[in-house]
């Protein structure tokens, strides 16, 4: 979808000059000031309210911690906020299209595990942690679903329409005046034998499997289907106009799709599991058709589609924007569920609720993003709801409170959740000292002990440790250290 369009890439968290970066296309002085009043405009009025919706409306309740977009019109920056993505639109200036990639702080490879850690999570934690990974990636509305959904669609249908679809022999018997095919002795003497003087023979073609075409043609109208449900629910909020027009130019690409089988003879048909097994062993050859099959998988079962890890989808689609402060919080949580299976050696049951999960590796528990009534102690007294941090973990009666950030430096409501966490989750009648932990990007400060008040009894320790999605091995280290020292150097 991108290829013919102008790339603008701009940087995740950072105030940037648009014209600094339109200076690097090599465009005219006036070609420059007139595409920069462009997107000016599309980042104010699209940009900006697409992403202030998708907080209000499919990631409320959720604690995002990502800073949305925001536009400086004194000093004439933009800052994208935490939020991953690409927006395109038509430029009039230049007559094309025009896509703004925002490209993640740590670097495409970095992010790109951070996804694959986030998605790892299903396998390793099963059926129970789907919803609450999809949930927290792309929201309640789910819009990136379809329209991922349809943009791998179309990327895997070319490359196997390339490849070759696949073939039947079909057999049909033919009476004719002439012999055409195989000749059929004993029934061409029956019917001469009648007074009929007409051959019957055999004849062989080889056809376009009408299975693999009918199964494509019913993908692709489940797809189109899904897109104009999803267009009709967005358009009664005219600040995601931006996705409404990328959802129209789908639902086009598939009805073109459509008309393009039916006339080919094909015909919409329900697609049951044991047609999905025999097509596979139809389309073997072709490993795009294949992957079309798995991906219809997936589609019914409503997984979603960013747990796939296509490396195309997370380079190239241009899908609904993502908080990158929850994709980090869920790559910490992988790797915090992967040591605790390494150190105490067995797979965590699993519950699910309320948009966050409790792990339980025997006696050690592993909260996510919930607030746990019956481990509140100040809050649930109050009769308010307990605070929620990202996780807890815990064991008999030693408790830790961490929390996630996908930062360098700490602030001051960091602090304060951070100290909200440990009065409300801490037991310090039982403990040599009171803790929380900071899991932060590098810094220049190192690890240990990031605040501490040592004039209470028992004393009060604020941790802070290193996660770069950059060095799996050594935020493996680092993630091992925490759990050390949440629950001991027994394990």
């Amino acid at each position: 979808m991108s290829s013919d369009a102008l790339i603008i890439e701009l940087h995740e968290d950072r105030s940037q000059r648009l014209e600094d970066a339109l200076r690097k296309i090599g465009l005219t002085p006036s070609l420059t000031g007139e595409l920069l009043d462009e997107i000016i405009g599309f980042i104010k009025e699209n940009l900006i309210p697409t992403v202030r919706a998708l907080l209000e409306k499919y990631y409320r309740g959720l604690d995002i911690e990502s800073p949305p977009p925001t536009y400086d019109e004194e000093r004439g920056e933009f800052n994208p906020g935490q939020w991953v993505g690409t927006f395109l639109f038509h430029s009039r200036a230049l007559d094309c299209k025009v896509l703004i990639k925002v490209s993640p702080k740590v670097g495409d490879k970095a992010f790109e595990n951070m996804v694959k850690g986030a998605a790892a999570l299903v396998p390793m934690l099963g059926f129970p942690s789907i919803e609450v990974v999809g949930l927290n990636l792309h929201g309640r509305g789910y819009i990136s679903n379809v329209i991922s959904y349809s943009c791998l669609f179309r990327k895997n249908l070319e490359l196997a329409l390339h490849e070759g679809l696949p073939v039947a022999i079909r057999v049909r018997e033919e009476i004719r005046p002439d012999a055409l095919g195989s000749f059929n002795r004993s029934k061409t003497i029956t019917l001469l034998s009648r007074g009929i003087p007409l051959v019957v023979s055999t004849r062989r073609s080889i056809e376009l499997s009408m299975k693999a075409l009918s199964f494509l043609m019913s993908f692709n109208a489940e797809l189109m289907g899904a897109l104009i449900k999803v267009r009709n629910q967005l358009s009664e909020d005219p600040r995601l106009s931006t996705i409404c027009n990328l959802l129209d130019m789908s639902i086009v690409y598939h009805w073109y799709v459509s008309e393009r089988f039916r006339a080919m003879g094909a015909e919409e048909a329900e697609i049951s599991l044991d047609d999905l097994a025999e097509l596979r062993r139809i389309v073997w050859r072709n490993k795009w058709f294949l992957s079309l099959l798995d991906l219809y998988e997936a589609f019914i079962s409503s997984v979603p589609p960013t747990l796939r890890l296509e490396r195309r989808l997370l380079r190239e689609t241009p899908i609904q924007p993502l908080p990158t402060s929850k994709i980090y919080e869920l790559w910490v949580l992988y790797m915090l569920s992967l040591t605790l299976k390494g150190l105490i050696g067995k797979k965590p049951s699993v519950g699910a609720k309320d948009g966050g999960m409790i792990l339980a590796f025997q006696k050690v528990v592993l909260s996510y993003n919930l607030p746990i009534k019956e481990w509140s102690v100040l809050f649930s007294e109050a009769g308010v709801t307990p605070p929620r941090p990202d996780y807890v973990l815990r064991e008999d009666e030693k408790s830790v409170a961490i929390d996630a950030k996908y930062k360098s430096r700490i602030d001051t409501g960091d602090m304060e959740r951070m100290l909200a966490y440990i009065a409300d989750y801490s037991l310090p009648q039982n403990s040599k000292e009171v803790k929380g932990a900071f899991v932060t990007l590098p810094s220049k400060e190192s690890e240990g002990i990031l605040a501490s008040r040592k004039d209470i009894n028992p004393p009060l320790n604020l941790y802070r440790f290193h996660a770069n999605p950059a060095n799996i091995d050594e935020s493996l280290k680092s993630i091992r250290r925490l759990c050390y020292l949440a629950l001991g150097k027994l394990y």
